[in-house]
C-alpha cells in the first residue's frame, strides 16, 4: 500500500488543523484532512507562501473554495472517493469554518494564533 507523504511543514499543518476541526466539532474526517492539505500545495505548486500562517491561510482558502466540489481520492483505493462521503450541508459548515478563520485573520493578522490555539 502507497503511503501519503507529507512534509514537516504538511504534518504541522495537518496537527494544527486537526486541533482546529475537533474543537470546532467539524465533519471531516483527519484521513480527508491530510489530502485537503495536499491538494491545496498541488493546486498551488510554485506559489506556496514562505511562511506558516499564510501557508495555514492558503489550505483554508483551497478548503473553503474546492470542498464543495472536489473530488478526492484515496491514495490506498482509488474507489474511495473521500469527498463523497460528506453530505452538502456539513461541506457547507466546513467552509463556513474556514471562512470564519481566514476572515478573524484578516480583521487582525495575530488572531489565527488565536484560533488555532
Amino acid at each position: 500500500l502507497k503511503k501519503t507523504r507529507l512534509s514537516d511543514t504538511q504534518k504541522q499543518i495537518v496537527v494544527i488543523l486537526k486541533d482546529w476541526k475537533n474543537r470546532n466539532d467539524l465533519p471531516l474526517s483527519s484521513h480527508l484532512l491530510e489530502y485537503l492539505v495536499l491538494d491545496a500545495y498541488k493546486y498551488n505548486r510554485g506559489n506556496l507562501p514562505g511562511n506558516l500562517t499564510k501557508k495555514m491561510i492558503l489550505v483554508l482558502n483551497h478548503i473553503a473554495d474546492n470542498i464543495e466540489y472536489a473530488y478526492i481520492r484515496g491514495v490506498e483505493n482509488s474507489n474511495n472517493i473521500l469527498t463523497k462521503n460528506l453530505e452538502i450541508d456539513e461541506k457547507e459548515i466546513i467552509v463556513s469554518a474556514c471562512k470564519g478563520a481566514i476572515d478573524a485573520y484578516e480583521y487582525q493578522p495575530n488572531s489565527l494564533t488565536k484560533t488555532f490555539q
